[in-house]
């Protein structure tokens, strides 16, 4: 799958993760495109909130695919920070952004 097809996003999605999340995802999934290996229908990123020595608040994004292997962490410093899973699923003729709860 390629995810250069029309995309769209769940209400869940849209309402419950914080838009620079929601950028850092889509420049994740774009740098996984553009890196010419191959690309799982389904990325996985779970989102997780958590607090630095120095008591900062990140969002670390772990974002992986079954086929083939592959798990890329990143870390963001925000306050909006959230714990959840979203699925990114490519059918061919379109993506979708949605919450794993939303599957």
């Amino acid at each position: 799958m390629n995810f250069n097809n029309k995309g769209y996003v769940t209400q869940g999605y849209m309402n419950e993760i914080p838009k620079v999340v929601q950028l850092m995802i889509s420049s994740m999934l774009h740098k996984r495109i553009e890196s010419k290996k191959e690309v799982d229908y389904l990325q996985v990123f779970k989102l997780i909130r958590e607090r630095s020595f120095d008591g900062a608040i990140y969002q670390k994004i772990v974002h992986k695919q079954e086929q083939p292997p592959m798990e890329d962490v990143y870390c963001l410093v925000t306050d909006e920070a959230v714990n959840e899973t979203v699925f990114c699923i490519d059918d061919g003729d379109h993506h979708t952004f949605l919450l794993s709860r939303e599957y």
